[in-house]
């Protein structure tokens, strides 16, 4: 369906009508596409989405799908009769592509800065202690991804697979007993001690709060990487263990 390097056009989204499909980076398989499922959301809406060469999707069962174009939309946020029928999409991009921070009604949000860190994997506070050069290569092994107002991205309880960077948008940090919740924006990390395995799953519940735009990096590629550098895995889970050199308190 798409091949390694490959990319959907822009304005495009590719929506699986039938069938079964692999997500894969370096041949590592990170995701299982299935009916009603969608690639390429990010060009979709325009946004500027790194290419990945490593990324490729892979037909594991006989697959239809539909190519849908946005051009008609984005007219349409142009045109003053449909303005009520469009705020959730003009929302959408708008958020996403790091504007002005909106609740799920289009407001918004007093005392939320908007933010849009394309760095966000670089400059992670949980990566802190591994070298430059370790750090320079996860941005190559990460899937962009988008969650909605209200969509649930991890519960609590269930098994990390991934570690997750916040580019853009804001989540909220939910835990069983903790009376106040926390949330959390542009530049921030979660799902890392459940990805590291410091805990057996993820220690509280994360809900988008708003359009959220995530950089996710599945364990089996980190552990792929930290198995050509032990010294960055020592590192990386010596600073989990003693609570310094990260921010690995939340999971």
């Amino acid at each position: 369906l798409l091949a390694p390097g490959a990319t959907l056009d822009e304005g495009t989204l590719l929506f699986v009508l039938r069938g079964q499909a692999r997500v894969l980076i370096l041949d590592t398989e990170i995701a299982t596409l299935h009916a009603g499922t969608t690639i390429g959301m990010h060009r979709f809406l325009k946004l500027p989405v790194v290419t990945n060469p490593r990324y490729e999707i892979v037909a594991s069962a006989p697959t239809d799908a539909l190519i849908l174009h946005s051009d008609v939309l984005f007219a349409a946020v142009e045109d003053d009769r449909f303005e009520d029928h469009m705020k959730l999409f003009a929302n959408a991009s708008r958020v996403l592509a790091g504007g002005d921070i909106l609740d799920a009604f289009g407001f918004k949000v007093d005392g939320a800065d908007a933010t849009f860190n394309t760095d966000c994997v670089e400059t992670s506070d949980v990566l802190k202690a591994c070298s430059e050069h370790f750090v320079a290569q996860l941005p190559a092994l990460v899937e962009d991804v988008a969650f909605w107002p209200g969509e649930q991205i991890y519960s609590q309880g269930e098994e990390g697979d991934f570690m997750y960077f916040v580019q853009s948008g804001r989540v909220r940090l939910e835990a069983l007993g903790r009376i106040k919740h926390e949330v959390v924006s542009g530049g921030a990390t979660i799902g890392d001690m459940a990805c590291l395995e410091q805990v057996a799953g993820h220690t509280e519940t994360a809900v988008a709060e708003t359009h959220v735009w995530l950089r996710a990096l599945h364990r089996k590629l980190l552990r792929r990487s930290l198995q050509a550098f032990p010294e960055e895995e020592r590192a990386l889970l010596g600073s989990a263990s003693n609570g310094g050199g990260g921010v690995f308190e939340g999971g």
